[in-house]
This record gives C-alpha cells, structure tokens and sequence, in this order.
C-alpha cells in the first residue's frame, strides 16, 4: 500500500567508527558504500548552512530571502537550532559521506506524541539520480522503525515539484496542505513491524 514499509527492529549495519553504513547498486551499475554520521557542527558549519540554504532556494522562489529572514544571514539561528535538534536525536541528523565527502544531510526528531518528523532531507545536486535518495531515505526510515516509530510526517514546498514527485515516487502518503499555509503540503509515511506487514 502506498506510505507503508515493513521493517524489522534490527540495528544497522556498522562501518568504521561504529558508523551506520548502507550498501546499495546505484543506478550507474555500482557498488556504492555510503556512511552517517552525526553532525559535527563544529568542523562542518558552513556545509550546514549550504544544504540548509540550497534546500530553501529550490523550495522557494525567494528561498534566499527567507532563510536570512528566518535564520539571519549568518546562519546562526538555525546552527542554535540544529545544535539543539542533534542533542535531541543524534542518530537523527546526520552527514551522509561517500569517497570521503559529505554529500547529504538529514535532519530528523521525534515530537511528543512518538511521530517522526523529518525537517531536513537534503542530497547535494551532484549526487542526485543515481539511487542515493533512495539509500538516504532508508536510512532514516529504518532508524525510525529501530525506535518503535511507526508515522513519520514531513512537509515539502508546492514550488518544489520534484520533491513532491520523488517522495510520492517513495511511498509518501499526500495527507494535503499544511494548516493555515498554502504554500506546503504534508505528507506521512507508516512504518509496518516485521511480521504485521500487509499482504
């Protein structure tokens, strides 16, 4: 069914350094290796606020404009706000690094009625097409599924026309627009426990 996935309750794969690491064929034909790993804000700020930027310029036709307005043109409203959201959940915001570079990031939390919530899934254009999305986006559903979470939600910009596709593409249930905004729409995603999964 549309927005369900039946995952176990298995941890990880780790890689070096006790790292999450996914392996997965990309679209090119190629064994790809990709690892997460939690924020480091410290060494990594300006590729914090790059991604977080770059998502809020395809997002939005003024996207530049809103994130100084909402973050300040430095960034440190939202470096204050990520620093707190990675405490929170660390395995939850996470660089995604192939061949030694950083080329994702995912910032996710989990509200007080036990729902995931994804604020951030962003890979860099480069790496886009090529079965990285898909590989991220497992990632952070199976972190979920690990911490008995069963509804995640995010909310993606009705200008971004390919987020909207793509995460529909992935199983992402449309639930409509966001309360008292008409410029996002809200989407869910049910995670089925191993052994309930619909047949």
């Amino acid at each position: 069914a549309a927005g369900r996935a039946a995952f176990g309750n298995n941890d990880f794969r780790r890689g070096p350094a006790n790292a999450p690491v996914i392996m997965f064929e990309s679209d090119l034909g190629q064994m790809a290796i990709l690892k997460f790993e939690t924020i480091d804000i410290n060494r990594h700020r300006d590729i914090c606020i790059q991604f977080r930027r770059d998502s809020y310029t395809a997002s939005f036709k003024d996207g530049h404009q809103r994130f100084d307005a909402e973050n300040g043109s430095d960034g440190n409203g939202y470096i204050e706000w990520l620093d707190q959201r990675i405490s929170e959940l660390p395995k939850g915001c996470v660089h995604v690094w192939f061949n030694g570079t950083i080329v994702g990031q995912i910032e996710s939390r989990i509200r007080d009625d036990n729902t995931g919530y994804i604020n951030l899934f962003y890979l860099a254009p480069d790496f886009r097409g090529r079965g990285f999305g898909r590989a991220i986006h497992n990632y952070v559903i199976h972190l979920f599924a690990s911490l008995d979470v069963t509804v995640v939600r995010l909310t993606a910009s009705v200008e971004n026309e390919r987020a909207l596709g793509y995460y529909r593409h992935l199983g992402w249930e449309d639930t409509g627009f966001r309360k008292g905004r008409s410029d996002s729409r809200c989407f869910q995603f049910t995670i089925v426990p191993q052994g309930r999964a619909e047949s």
